[in-house]
């Protein structure tokens, strides 16, 4: 029986985390190298999976979850107010 922490460990090692994380990573490293960008690529995308995001996108929330990553996003990078949804 797989726990949860086991099953995080599967997701980061699936190919499609990777290239997203790395991805997110360098984005993060690119606009704010004194941040740990490793880390921080990691919440970003582990706030993605949890089961309160997952009910939002369900129930056709998905534009309000959209719209709060990038709230995130640009707060975290610092660069500005993010658009209007």
């Amino acid at each position: 029986m797989a726990t949860r922490k086991d099953t995080a460990g599967e997701r980061e090692a699936n190919p499609v985390y990777q290239f997203w994380h790395g991805h997110a990573s360098a984005l993060i490293a690119q606009a704010r190298p004194g941040l740990d960008a490793d880390l921080l690529a990691h919440v970003l995308l582990g706030s993605l999976h949890s089961d309160a995001v997952a009910r939002l996108v369900r129930d056709g929330q998905a534009g309000r979850v959209q719209a709060s990553m990038h709230t995130l996003a640009a707060t975290l990078l610092g660069t500005g107010d993010p658009p209007r949804a």
